[in-house]
């Protein structure tokens, strides 16, 4: 690995879409782009050397919050660099007055990587067919050990 860098904001657009594209997620249009910037409170990016290779974000109204969009690229998974994201992510949530509430929908299989951060799993399976799709998580704090 080149140099690794943390950056507490989004990537640009282009990155953006290659996390997403490179998770299965798709393309996000320009105008959403524009839109997540405007409602998003705390993001990090990682970069090796200049090219993105993770990201997350948080945004909510200063009550309810929500982690969105945690991705890291095939090519890094399983080199902790999800744990800085998380770790960075709530660094910032623990420092926010009135003690909000904090969620994430956590895509099928991932639900014991939020468990370590102190996310409690909600199962959500799809009514018709019973697959389970997921889970909305709900944090309820970091271990102290």
């Amino acid at each position: 690995m080149k140099q690794i860098k943390i950056a507490e904001n989004l990537p640009n657009d282009k990155d953006f879409n290659t996390l997403y594209a490179d998770a299965g997620w798709g393309e996000v249009k320009p105008e959403v782009l524009k839109t997540i910037r405007q409602l998003t409170n705390f993001a990090v990016s990682v970069y090796n050397d200049k090219k993105i290779i993770a990201m997350g974000r948080i945004f909510g109204d200063g009550l309810h919050f929500g982690i969105y969009d945690v991705t890291v690229l095939q090519d890094y998974r399983g080199k902790d660099f999800g744990t800085v994201i998380m770790d960075k992510l709530l660094d910032w949530f623990d420092k926010q007055p009135n003690s909000p509430h904090l969620t994430l929908g956590s895509v099928s299989g991932s639900e014991k990587f939020y468990e370590k951060f102190g996310f409690k799993c909600c199962p959500f399976n799809d009514a018709t067919t019973g697959i389970n799709l997921g889970a909305g998580m709900k944090y309820c704090g970091r271990s102290k050990t």
